[in-house]
């Protein structure tokens, strides 16, 4: 692989000790194992932060599973034990969010409405053929936007109780949140489940998602067998393009969406890859791609770049990968973020990098400034004097950064529905 001149190929070298043993138990690179435990450099690794990175990155289920099959030996016991009781917890969790995936997919077809299962269990399914491999703390389905009323309704009756909303919006506070928003979040007092209902793949609107609405989704939908319930997933490049352009958007701020994305690609030959690349070239959507190739690269020592370099812009794609490093050491989360930290201000340059055109760096912006259902759900404002919302909003957001400055309770804080 060319060096490129805006990263350089050594990256790893320059990664904490815990993140570095972490991306040699992903990519099983035993050779390197074993090197590393040879020149002692065990002694480097902060077990406690290892566990913590691991924990943020949702991969502990793949190390353990690593160090089952003892690509370690010298593995501390004390940390095994803890990944092992961490991995026993995660196993009900996923088998109670497989059951409720199962549940909600019984019910939606009953209904008669079409959705799609995204992330979760069922990717797991795919990729491992075991959901207690994959970390999930929720579920999430794609609906039709115009069926969201339905979609309410259903999951009232199934237990389902929305988070966020305590009152009933008017028209045009639905018309605003739907148009800012692109997912409603309902918790299952009973099971705990929490379902994350989509009616947009993502809040930024772009090329993929503007020439994929829902029904062409549908149409290349695929299905997989889960529990005997056969589950509407992504079909397989829907999938990959979602995958990398949700990780993208995020940061990738968790190794475990860049490991979903490398045991995909490991799956599919080099003429798919290579025309779905040159088909995406020029949109911001192959400047995503080039980024993922890049850090596949630089992580897991896994090298696509040069089959498919002429695919996406090189230099721009290392320098997107580059921005990419200091997330991936941080335990600090954009929701965790305040308005003032230095987090919040790596991500906004960040996004103004990766989005490219000012037309879409405007819409980013108008989408931190649009008020969100916080806001709606805190103050009622009459339909005529709608605009006082987004005087409202700039306010309870300094007020909110503040409040976790100095500890204190936000007092926009979500509660839950009592349909």
């Amino acid at each position: 692989m060319k060096r490129y001149a805006n990263i350089p190929c050594d990256i790893c070298s320059k990664l904490s000790p815990e993140l570095r043993l972490i991306l040699l138990f992903l990519s099983k690179n035993d050779e390197n194992l074993s090197l590393l435990v040879s020149r002692n450099n065990l002694s480097d690794v902060d077990w406690e932060r290892f566990l913590q990175l691991s924990d943020q990155h949702c991969v502990g289920p793949l190390v353990f599973n690593a160090v089952q099959q003892g690509a370690l030996p010298v593995f501390p016991e004390r940390i095994r034990k803890t990944l092992a009781a961490q991995h026993k917890t995660n196993i009900f969790v996923s088998m109670n969010l497989s059951d409720a995936l199962c549940r909600v997919v019984d019910q939606f077809q009953r209904a008669g409405i079409p959705m799609i299962s995204l992330k979760g269990p069922a990717l797991a399914q795919v990729l491992f053929n075991d959901t207690s491999l994959r970390l999930s703390s929720d579920l999430d389905i794609l609906v039709p936007v115009d069926d969201l009323d339905s979609v309410e309704v259903l999951l009232k009756n199934m237990g389902y109780r929305g988070i966020g909303r305590n009152r009933l919006l008017t028209k045009r506070q639905k018309k605003l949140f739907q148009m800012v928003h692109h997912h409603r979040t309902f918790v299952h007092p009973e099971t705990g489940v929490n379902l994350e209902v989509h009616w947009r793949l993502s809040r930024l609107k772009n090329r993929f998602l503007r020439e994929h609405p829902f029904g062409r989704l549908w149409l290349r939908s695929d299905r997989i067998l889960l529990n005997d319930v056969s589950v509407p997933i992504l079909g397989p490049i829907d999938n990959f393009l979602y995958l990398c352009l949700h990780g993208a958007y995020h940061q990738w701020s968790r190794l475990s969406w860049l490991f979903d994305v490398h045991e995909i690609l490991k799956r599919w030959s080099d003429v798919k890859i290579k025309k779905l690349f040159c088909q995406n070239k020029s949109s911001a959507v192959g400047d995503v791609l080039g980024q993922t190739l890049v850090l596949l690269k630089l992580l897991f020592d896994t090298d696509y770049t040069t089959q498919w370099q002429d695919g996406f812009d090189v230099d721009r794609a290392a320098k997107l990968a580059a921005m990419i490093i200091p997330f991936l050491e941080t335990c600090e989360t954009a929701k965790e973020a305040t308005l003032f930290s230095g987090h919040m201000y790596r991500i906004i340059v960040y996004m103004f990098v990766l989005l490219k055109k000012n037309a879409d760096r405007i819409r980013y912006i108008n989408g931190l400034l649009m008020p969100t259902d916080l806001e709606i759900q805190t103050l009622s404002i009459p339909d005529p004097l709608f605009p006082l919302y987004f005087l409202f909003h700039p306010v309870c957001t300094v007020y909110r950064s503040m409040a976790k400055m100095v500890g204190l309770k936000d007092p926009f804080s979500s509660s839950m529905e009592s349909f």
